[in-house]
Order: C-alpha cells, then sequence, then structure tokens
C-alpha cells in the first residue's frame, strides 16, 4: 500500500506540484524545497534585485546578506519542525522561543524579497 501512495503522491507532485501528503503537513514541505533553494541561490550568486523605476539596485554584498538571513530564518524553522530540542521544559522552551524569534525576524527579508527569488 504504501508504494501505491508513493506512486500517486509523485503523480499529483508531476501533474500539480505538490501531494496531498505534501498539504497534511506543509510547514515541513515548504522547508524541504525552499531552504536548499535558497542555500543554491546564495552559491549561484549569478543575480541580485533591481529596481529600475526607482534608479536604485541592490549591492551583491547586501543581497549576499539578506540570503544569509532568510536561510537562518528557514534554518529555524526547520529545527522548530524538528522539535529536537532538550527534553528540560524549561531549556526547551528557551530554544524553542529563540528559533520562533529568529524564524519571524528573519522572515522579514524574505517578505521583502520574495518577487526578488530568482536566478
Amino acid at each position: 500500500m504504501n508504494i501505491i501512495r508513493r506512486f500517486k503522491w509523485t503523480i499529483q507532485r508531476g501533474l500539480r506540484g505538490y501531494a496531498d501528503c505534501d498539504v497534511w503537513n506543509m510547514s515541513d514541505y515548504l522547508i524541504s524545497i525552499i531552504l536548499p533553494m535558497l542555500k543554491q541561490l546564495k552559491k549561484v550568486k549569478r543575480g541580485y534585485p533591481c529596481n529600475h523605476y526607482k534608479g536604485k539596485c541592490h549591492c551583491k554584498q547586501n543581497w549576499d546578506k539578506a540570503l544569509k538571513e532568510m536561510i537562518e530564518g528557514w534554518e529555524a524553522a526547520e529545527r522548530l519542525e524538528a522539535d529536537n530540542y532538550p527534553r528540560d521544559i524549561k531549556l526547551w522552551r528557551s530554544e524553542r522561543l529563540k528559533d520562533e524569534r529568529i524564524f519571524r525576524h528573519k522572515m522579514r527579508p524574505f517578505a521583502k524579497y520574495f518577487f526578488a527569488l530568482w536566478d
């Protein structure tokens, strides 16, 4: 049965870009595709955002910093999703809250440059 489900999900991803199992745990699925894509974008470094209407281009150093922040945010999301924090409730809470703050803060550049995420 598991093979049949996996085959079905593969077909669904091919036809519509996502499978039923991806919707069931959307945060995990998005982390699994966005984080590697951001890392590749940072590694390749072919382009950076430029707004011709305002006559300003984002310099490559600032773009590299923005990509680094986005990656840090999605890595925090990955840790939150995995929930592999210490068993001690106080440590668990403090580590989790730290990652939640990192994620919220680092999503700002992700939202700001969302339409500039291209290679």
